[in-house]
């Protein structure tokens, strides 16, 4: 009997997943993100209370001036009834060197 060795083919072309990565084609760089948000701040209302949202008919004003929400829903705060005076949760923790409050009839 003769033996005939079975060979793997073979060919110039080397394997399909073997083949190194094409150059990626550079990314275009982003615009100034920095200058679109400030363009859209000046678009947008102001936002107030915990949840960053918008102006409603009932909201309650915090007594901190320097306070950065100035204003919260009343159904967001854990008020049952309007108060004289009140401050927000953030404001509460803050050392007293950092409030101003209101003076009457401002």
């Amino acid at each position: 009997m003769s033996s005939t060795h079975l060979q793997p083919k073979t060919s110039n072309t080397s394997h399909p997943r073997l083949k190194p990565p094409k150059p990626s084609k550079p990314k275009p760089k982003p615009p100034n993100i920095e200058e679109e948000d400030d363009d859209n701040k000046e678009n947008m209302p102001p936002l107030y209370c915990y949840c960053n949202g918008t102006w409603t008919e009932v909201m309650v004003r915090c007594d901190n001036k320097l306070c950065s929400k100035q204003f919260f829903h009343f159904e967001h705060t854990k008020l049952t009834k309007v108060p004289g005076r009140w401050l927000c949760d953030y404001c509460e923790m803050k050392p007293l060197s950092k409030l101003r409050r209101y003076r009457e009839g401002e």
